[in-house]
């Protein structure tokens, strides 16, 4: 995680956006997207709503959080959770080609509406 966020700054990136998905207990669903700094915050709900849209999964909000990436770049930067691999329901939605592709447009269309191009 080090090595990407140093990475960003010294290309003196324009965003980052951190994609994982998470695992907690079989019963938890959802989508979540987390941001730090306070210029992270209006690209951290742009993302997120279209996140939700995308997944069509449980909303758990945009939340302010102190992971290693999203703390240590220097431009507007999130980290998001699609969904739960520990939930047997989304695991599969997951790994589904077409649900992947609509998860990356829906972030390629939070970057351009951002960025306003």
């Amino acid at each position: 995680m080090q090595r990407r966020a140093e990475f960003a700054n010294e290309i003196d990136a324009d965003l980052f956006m951190s994609v994982h998905a998470n695992a907690y207990t079989r019963a938890t669903r959802g989508t979540e997207t987390y941001y730090y700094h306070a210029h992270s915050k209006s690209f951290g709900e742009i993302v997120h709503r279209n996140l939700v849209n995308a997944t069509g999964f449980p909303d758990r909000k945009l939340q302010h959080a102190g992971f290693y990436v999203i703390k240590n770049t220097d431009m507007p930067s999130v980290l998001i959770e699609a969904g739960f691999l520990t939930n047997p329901t989304e695991e599969e939605i997951l790994f589904n080609d077409d649900f992947q592709k609509k998860v990356a447009k829906a972030m390629a269309d939070a970057i351009i509406e951002y960025l306003g191009v």
